[in-house]
Formats: C-alpha cells, structure tokens, sequence
C-alpha cells in the first residue's frame, strides 16, 4: 500500500506544479494583450485534474492502511487541505 501512496504522493506534486507553470504562462500572455494560450489553459485544467485523482487516490489508500479518516495527524490533514483547495478550485 506504500507503493500506491508514494506514487500518488509524487505524481499529485508534479501535476500541480505543471499545472502552476502553464498557468503561470497563460496569465503572462494575457497580461502582454494577447489572448490567453488555449493549450496552456487545457494542458492546466488536464494536470490539475490528474492531480485531484492521483490525491484522491492517496487519501483512499491512506484510509484503508489505517483504518481512519485523514485526521489523525499533519501529513494526513496536509493531505485533505490539498484536496480539498483542488476541489474548491474546480467549483469557484
């Protein structure tokens, strides 16, 4: 089960920092006049997506290695914080 959350871990944190990146890029295109990248407005969306699966895939395993919620301790809410700004994001 440490396996499913490492891969989880590390692919959550690269797909939010692509995301961060190409969103970054489409916010300096705009600001320049020019109309915002479509690709990296899409290529943004798509990582920050895969980065609510993959910590939704974590906090899963994490709940079924032990036995609770991810409440117990920082790692576990650090985790829930992220996921939940995700889903925030994706509502407003």
């Amino acid at each position: 089960m440490a396996g499913i959350e490492n891969f989880s871990l590390y692919g959550s944190l690269v797909s939010v920092g692509l995301a961060l990146i190409l969103a970054i890029i489409g916010f300096m295109r705009a600001n320049k006049g020019k109309a915002p990248q479509n690709v990296a407005r899409v290529s943004g969306n798509f990582f920050a997506i895969l980065a609510f699966v993959f910590l939704t895939v974590l906090m899963i395993a994490r709940w079924v290695e032990t036995g609770h919620g991810p409440f117990s301790n920082m790692y576990e809410f650090a985790v829930a914080f992220a996921w939940g700004t995700v889903l925030m994001g994706f509502i407003f």
